[in-house]
């Protein structure tokens, strides 16, 4: 399994295109299992602690995207690491 993720501050048009974009080109095969996850932010995940008090700044955290790819063969690996790169990439520079 590989996961990659962050925080957004809000979810642009440019960030909602890539990540359906990578969701449809998103390699199959069998005992594999893709997925995209987005979770709104709110309240006390990140209003509620101090910014110095926790592991991983959640300043301006309105979102939580997650790019998750599950496989068993190792000659996917390229494959699927390449399959979440875009996202990576496109979230990685949203301010």
């Amino acid at each position: 399994m590989n996961a990659r993720g962050g925080y957004l501050p809000a979810l642009s048009a440019e960030v909602i295109d890539v990540l359906l974009a990578n969701a449809a080109a998103a390699p199959s095969g069998p005992g594999a299992a893709t997925t995209i996850n987005l979770w709104c932010m709110g309240g006390a995940i990140s209003e509620d602690t101090a910014e110095d008090a926790v592991a991983f700044s959640r300043e301006r955290a309105a979102w939580l995207w997650e790019a998750v790819g599950m496989w068993n063969a190792p000659e996917d690996d390229t494959r699927y690491a390449q399959w979440r790169r875009p996202s990576t990439r496109l979230c990685a520079r949203t301010p």
